[in-house]
């Protein structure tokens, strides 16, 4: 039986990758709020609130191919491991999720808006770059191709967010703190408390997420 800790290696064509690289049997485990969080403190101000949800998009869109790919997969039926050991890294995932975390795309849309003084463009594009810019350390057999479609390129970071054997155990602490500070300076950016509810709700929730991931984290590399 396959351990959560054991690698499979399967080549990928350079088509796709400019590297062969191991593939875990571990399921992807994202915390997309914790983007939405970050982007809020950092771009969001009351001042502004009316970008407010241009920041959220913007913040979510890279991982969305993924989530929409991940419910196709689901309602035809295929299991979570084949998703995210075969269908993950083949040609219409790798093409669909680099174009979604693509660095050029994002900057262009950036530069469009700024010219064209689209604000609301513009703040999308900027919270979606600071989404792939925390990305982009912290990924490795499952990385992107940040400069799609441009080239292929994959940057295979030593550190990976949630293996444990790539310091994933270290990373998901620092996380935490991060989701607790941004989700406590991003309430600020919101006006309404409708929405201060919500954004509350659904951070609690990231941060419950977050704390078990370290649990199951620490638990697999030995410090019960």
């Amino acid at each position: 039986m396959n351990t959560v800790n054991e690698i499979t290696e399967i080549p990928l064509t350079r088509q796709f990758t400019s590297a062969t690289i191991p593939i875990s049997n571990h399921e992807h485990k994202m915390n997309s709020p914790s983007h939405m969080s970050l982007a809020l403190a950092v771009l969001g101000r009351k001042s502004r609130a009316s970008l407010n949800g241009a920041i959220i998009w913007g913040s979510l869109t890279p991982d969305l191919p993924m989530y929409v790919l991940y419910a196709y997969e689901k309602i035809i039926g295929t299991p979570d491991k084949i998703i995210f050991n075969e269908k993950y890294y083949g040609e219409l995932w790798q093409s669909v999720v680099s174009l979604g975390n693509s660095i050029p795309i994002f900057v262009i849309i950036a530069l469009f808006a700024y010219i064209k003084g689209y604000r609301g463009l513009l703040f999308f594009a900027l919270a979606a770059l600071l989404h792939v810019a925390l990305d982009f350390p912290l990924h490795r057999e499952d990385t992107h191709m940040h400069f799609y479609p441009l080239s292929d390129y994959k940057f295979i970071s030593p550190v990976s967010y949630y293996e444990t054997q790539h310091y994933g155990h270290f990373w998901s602490p620092i996380e935490l703190i991060l989701i607790i500070v941004s989700t406590y300076i991003g309430l600020k950016a919101l006006i309404t408390r409708w929405g201060q509810l919500t954004f509350g709700v659904v951070m609690a929730g990231a941060t419950l997420l977050q704390v078990t991931m370290i649990y199951y984290q620490w638990t697999q590399a030995g410090f019960e």
